[in-house]
């Protein structure tokens, strides 16, 4: 959140807005609005709640223009930067998500297209930290991609992790689904492990800011 992005009070958000306590709290539950936009804060009367201000008002104008023509659960899916359906072009977000251009223009390249799912997104980011810690060669970044693709076509879960290790000098790909202990035979080694859950939040994050300009 920017420290310095203007904020309003939940008492003057609700006078602006005109709308009442338990829908606020409502669409909170529903996923309408994100919980990082609650903020308490110490005021001259206690603890309050205060919203990044223009963002506020700009997603609650949405909602109240959409109430009648869309359910809760179907302006969750519309907000929500994970969505199964909604895909961005890749090239309007590379800054955005902190990606280099070359990454952005080989997983085009080798996937052949420009737009992609979140979960395309969530791999492709991690592409781009792996090939800064690890160096990865030409050969392993292609095997990676290939790797990738197949994997974000099943990805549904967050609570995941990339295990990577070398087998023979050769660099292998495994991801593991509810995470627990793992064992690697004697021909291998770990090399790194990359944590999805948490770069998934981060990439939430990045892409909302985007969403709402």
């Amino acid at each position: 959140m920017n420290n310095q992005e203007e904020l309003i009070s939940k008492k003057d958000l609700l006078l602006e807005t005109g709308i009442s306590y338990g829908q606020l709290y409502r669409w909170k539950r529903q996923g309408l609005i994100p919980d990082e936009w609650f903020m308490k804060q110490s005021a001259f009367t206690g603890q309050e709640t205060f919203f990044p201000k223009r963002r506020m008002l700009e997603r609650i104008h949405a909602i109240l223009a959409k109430k009648d023509t869309h359910s809760l659960d179907d302006m969750a899916v519309l907000f929500s930067p994970i969505s199964a359906n909604r895909i961005y072009l890749l090239l309007d977000i590379i800054d955005a998500i902190d990606i280099k251009s070359e990454v952005a223009d080989l997983c085009i390249q080798r996937w052949g297209k420009h737009r992609f799912t979140f979960q395309e997104l969530l791999l492709i980011e991690l592409f781009d930290t792996m090939k800064q810690d690890l160096s990865l060669s030409e050969e392993e970044s292609e095997e990676w991609l290939v790797t990738a693709r197949q994997w974000a076509q099943d990805l549904t879960g967050t609570d995941l992790q990339v295990i990577i290790y070398r087998r023979k000098s050769i660099l292998q790909y495994m991801m593991l689904d509810n995470p627990s202990r793992y064992y690697l035979d004697q021909y291998s080694h770990f090399v790194q492990k990359y944590d999805l859950s948490e770069r998934t939040k981060n990439l939430i994050e990045k892409l909302q800011k985007v969403m709402e300009g």
